[in-house]
């Protein structure tokens, strides 16, 4: 899990091999969603990775539960 402030911007990266990925921000997605996914959060930004192979990946906005 990586919190980030609701306001912030970056370009993201990630992907699992055994897992989930959830974004707890509006995103637009565009074609068929794999075991990657790259997006920009915000209005984008420098690039931000995070895999895994065993777990998933969950982005999430502070102040949100």
């Amino acid at each position: 899990v990586m919190s980030v402030p609701e306001n912030y911007s970056a370009h993201l990266e990630t992907g699992t091999v055994n897992g989930h990925l959830s974004v707890d921000f509006p995103v637009i997605l565009q074609g068929r969603i794999t075991r990657e996914l790259a997006v920009n959060l915000g209005s984008g930004g420098p690039t931000v990775r995070a895999m895994t192979t065993n777990g998933g990946v969950k982005i999430k906005r502070t102040g949100n539960n």
